[in-house]
């Protein structure tokens, strides 16, 4: 075997071998990257965003503004589908 087939059989080695990784890494955030979060904009009344700063002072219970309010639409959703039945 030439000196050139060898490099080229290395090479070749090496890149299926990343490829391998690189799908790897892929496959085990797959559900990560299909579940991203899509940022949003609001305009909101003085007096939440007072209210919403005044339960994040603690950080027990909401980790920061974002956390509060999907908490708060997810048990909107919730009322909303009772009402439904």
């Amino acid at each position: 075997m030439r000196f050139s087939q060898a490099f080229l059989c290395i090479i070749t080695t090496f890149k299926y071998k990343l490829y391998y990784k690189i799908y790897n890494i892929f496959k085990k955030n797959i559900k990560y990257i299909l579940n991203m979060k899509q940022p949003i904009s609001a305009t909101i009344d003085k007096k939440l965003v007072e209210w919403v700063n005044s339960e994040l002072k603690d950080h027990i219970k909401y980790r920061n503004k974002s956390h509060l309010i999907e908490i708060a639409l997810q048990l909107l959703k919730k009322e909303e589908e009772k009402d439904k039945e």
